[in-house]
């Protein structure tokens, strides 16, 4: 078995699970400055390079016709973005949160970048399902790089 077809099978096998390790997001990094969502993240080695990908789920209280958002009524949706960063040379990590938010930092752009808006819902395990099957249907396409019988062993792990 290839690398590819084993790499595609791990990724299925961990999206069907919904098996991903939810971290809390902190705006600027900074512990004080409460949660405001959560986020998972991965990375994936294709061709001696690697692809990011950033799946956020933004907490978003209610807001009313004067713009005011409403915190201390909890949440009202559940906002799920996706970051995808092509060709990366090598691997990073996105520091855990303190008291100190270090501008200087090279990633911390990434800390308060959720990704492009994906879909809204009205509870979190949702959005968490929905990172997963997105995640299944990015690597769909990788598999016309599989040789033919990778191809059929691949229809046949997935139930096709």
């Amino acid at each position: 078995m290839s690398d590819r077809l084993q790499w595609m099978k791990d990724v299925y096998t961990k999206a069907q699970n919904n098996d991903f390790d939810w971290k809390p997001i902190y705006p600027n990094n900074i512990l004080s400055n409460g949660v405001v969502g959560i986020f998972t993240d991965m990375f994936f080695e294709l061709e001696n390079k690697f692809q990011y990908i950033k799946f956020s789920i933004q907490y978003q209280p209610r807001c009313d016709k004067d713009g005011m958002s409403h915190p201390a009524e909890g949440t009202a949706f559940y906002i799920l973005h996706e970051l995808t960063i092509n060709d990366l040379e090598e691997k990073f990590e996105i520091p855990e949160p303190s008291e100190k938010f270090d501008i200087g930092d090279d990633i911390s752009f990434l800390i308060n970048n959720y990704g492009r808006f994906r879909y809204a819902f009205s509870d979190e395990e949702t959005a968490k399902c929905a990172a997963a099957a997105q995640l299944i249907h990015m690597i769909y396409p990788f598999g016309y790089l599989l040789s033919e019988d990778e191809q059929k062993e691949w229809n046949l792990f997935v139930g096709n």
